[in-house]
């Protein structure tokens, strides 16, 4: 998560986005004690451990939406084997 806040200070909103939804596949596995896994499956895992068992309805809906996006988007980043450019740490002068 680290580097994904370093990203987005540095104006890199799509790394810091792949790399917070890398993190929270990261701590899925951690939380579910799995050394593999993809974000989605790992949701579902999660999901049915009863880990938002004490969340109400509307509340636990949201997160799943939440986590559904990070799933989505670790799944593309995976299935593209998607390699982001070098970012720039300072803006060329206009000229």
């Amino acid at each position: 998560m680290k580097t994904a806040r370093d990203h987005l200070t540095d104006g890199a909103a799509r790394d810091a986005i792949t790399y917070a939804a890398h993190s929270v596949e990261s701590t899925l596995k951690a939380i579910l004690g799995q050394g593999s896994g993809v974000a989605g499956d790992l949701l579902r895992q999660f999901a049915d451990a009863g880990f938002m068992n004490d969340l109400p309805t509307a509340k636990a809906r949201a997160v799943s939406k939440a986590l559904g996006a990070v799933a989505f988007r670790t799944k593309f980043a995976h299935a593209a084997h998607l390699r982001l450019p070098p970012r720039l740490h300072h803006r060329p002068a206009d000229g």
